[in-house]
């Protein structure tokens, strides 16, 4: 069973690797005592180019689950997942070596690495409990999370004093003295693997060198982070040209025709740029909104290579003080070609059943296998499926373990592993998996298998 598994793994790394080749609240869990990490040493040394390091062998009980997982299934990994890295005293403060991350304020994606097999995770709370710069990444078949980057700096407002003597202005960007940011946000839908940089990119935000004592110019243009795994590094992406303004709530994904990452952004001024990693430059893409509708800050969106185009889905904005509706839950494809957005689904009063969409609390990925895209609506604990083609939501009425609840396990970050071919939201050291379509399965039908159960929530 365990070799079945690795051939599997084989083959998707193929289909990935010629994909690649073609573009060429409190974020803490409940309070408890949880079993004590083992802490290993992870930083391995910077001379090992394209190495996936640290090695991790993967889980013989996760193996054995994974590849018995039947369609339409959800699992709970066995055990808690483990915790491999260097955990400074920053770290320990805050319990990183015997929780792990958790999701954090409008801060779930997990990026997906195809060339290492893996997916990351950073980014801040608003505050509380912390604000790190830590950087991590979950390997599915080890069950086990690695601290990349063990935080050296946390930017809580008020706790400043303590931080702020390894601030440095350096190149117009304010970083500390290990070149790690120090100006940290949320990473929204802005958080994406960049395969021919090898690296995960991160639209942050400036900041005023007079915060931390310092003066000088700071750089103009977008504050693009890039993560280095493989030398665990910190970059500042420092554009020549026009970049894009980060605003809050963007998006950031790769697409491999494209062959370069995108920032997407609409807060009132849509704005849509190609990064391209070799010149470290932007274009900007122009995109065009059909009828004048676009999806919003805050929306999530997925790539489906198959039709070649972009999937996103807002959620509704409703009146301040009065509750009224302005804005409604809403599908976008985004056509790589003629670089339009076309609204497809309108969700409310009078239209068809559609999920809120948003980046704080309701992940959006593509299922390759199963040519559709799945969405986790975390108030009402639903997962729908998305026909790309069809332009037709659908609940989903999982077998085997439901998801845990915020009191049993806290917040959660999420991805889709296309290695395993399964949905995965973590925990902490939690983790729960889903696989909508079967290898075998998506060869017959792709067809969504819909619930007849009422929505949770009344499907507000």
């Amino acid at each position: 069973m365990i070799a079945r598994f690795h051939r599997t793994v084989a083959c998707w790394a193929a289909v990935l690797a010629s994909c690649l080749a073609a573009g060429s609240a409190r974020s803490d869990p409940p309070q408890g005592d949880p079993a004590p990490a083992v802490a290993q040493p992870a930083r391995p040394p910077a001379t090992q180019p394209n190495r996936v390091l640290p090695e991790l062998p993967p889980d013989p009980a996760v193996v054995k689950l994974l590849d018995s997982l039947g369609d339409n299934t959800a699992a709970l990994l066995p055990g808690q997942a483990r915790l491999v890295g260097e955990f400074n005293e920053l770290a320990r403060r805050h319990n990183l070596h015997t929780r792990g991350p958790h999701g954090r304020d409008f801060t779930i994606k997990m990026a997906w690495a195809p060339q290492r097999g893996r997916a990351f995770f950073c980014g801040a709370n608003h505050g509380v409990p912390h604000k790190l710069n830590d950087v991590w990444e979950y390997d599915l078949a080890a069950h086990a999370w690695v601290l990349l980057w063990p935080p050296d700096f946390n930017a809580r407002p008020g706790q400043f004093g303590y931080d702020v003597k390894n601030v440095v202005l350096k190149d117009g960007f304010l970083m500390t003295r290990q070149g790690a940011p120090v100006c940290l946000s949320h990473t929204w839908w802005g958080l994406t693997w960049e395969p021919n940089l090898r690296a995960m990119l991160w639209m942050g935000r400036g900041g005023k060198p007079e915060t931390y004592g310092l003066s000088g110019p700071v750089n103009p243009g977008c504050w693009l982070y890039a993560f280095f795994p493989e030398q665990r590094k910190w970059e500042f992406i420092k554009c020549p040209s026009m970049t894009p303004f980060g605003v809050p709530g963007g998006t950031m994904e790769y697409v491999p025709e494209w062959g370069g990452a995108f920032w997407y952004a609409n807060r009132g001024n849509m704005q849509m740029w190609l990064l391209d990693p070799a010149a470290r430059t932007w274009k900007d893409l122009a995109p065009q909104a059909d009828n004048g509708e676009a999806p919003i800050i805050e929306s999530v969106m997925a790539y489906d290579p198959a039709d070649r185009l972009l999937v996103a889905q807002s959620t509704e904005r409703t009146e301040r003080g009065t509750g009224k509706v302005v804005s409604p839950r809403r599908t976008f494809h985004f056509d790589l070609a003629s670089r339009t957005w076309k609204k497809t689904v309108q969700g409310g009063e009078g239209g068809p059943d559609a999920p809120r969409g948003h980046d704080a609390n309701s992940p959006l990925f593509y299922d390759p296998v199963g040519k559709a895209c799945l969405l986790f609506e975390g108030p009402t604990r639903t997962l729908w499926s998305y026909d790309v083609k069809g332009a037709r939501w659908a609940r989903l009425a999982p077998q085997g373990d439901p998801v845990p609840t915020p009191e049993q396990a806290g917040r959660y970050t999420a991805y889709f592993d296309p290695l395993r071919n399964v949905l995965v939201l973590c925990f902490g050291r939690t983790v729960w998996v889903y696989r909508h379509t079967s290898v075998a399965s998506g060869a017959r039908t792709s067809r969504p298998i819909e619930s007849n159960a009422p929505p949770a929530g009344g499907g507000k």
